[in-house]
């Protein structure tokens, strides 16, 4: 089933890491009306929570390994948040990049 306007917002909005309440500060609408939504995403995906949302969007993604220098790796992460769209430009530490990483269910070890 494909998902209406409204529901890809909201689920664009989770695999970016927003909450409920503040997709729905984001969309002009209630914490309830996000949470309603989400439900139909779920059922259409067929999932049953934001992991396994995450999880099933990211299956296809090709997986990071770097074992290289503080500076490579903060490209490589950010090129990889490029990529599925999270970022559009600029700058981060490596403990924001590893933040975002992380939400999106990559496990990220700093050697």
């Amino acid at each position: 089933m494909e998902l209406t306007k409204r529901q890809l917002e909201i689920e664009n909005l989770v695999i970016k890491g927003f909450k409920s309440k503040e997709i729905g500060e984001l969309l002009g609408v209630k914490e309830k009306t996000v949470k309603f939504h989400l439900t139909k995403v779920y059922n259409k995906r067929n999932v049953k929570s934001r992991a396994s949302l995450l999880a099933e969007k990211l299956k296809d993604k090709p997986v990071v390994e770097v074992t290289k220098t503080k500076a490579e790796i903060e490209a490589a992460m950010t090129e990889t948040l490029k990529s599925l769209g999270i970022l559009t430009d600029g700058a981060f530490s490596h403990k924001i990049l590893t933040r975002l990483m992380e939400n999106l269910g990559y496990e990220v070890l700093w050697t």
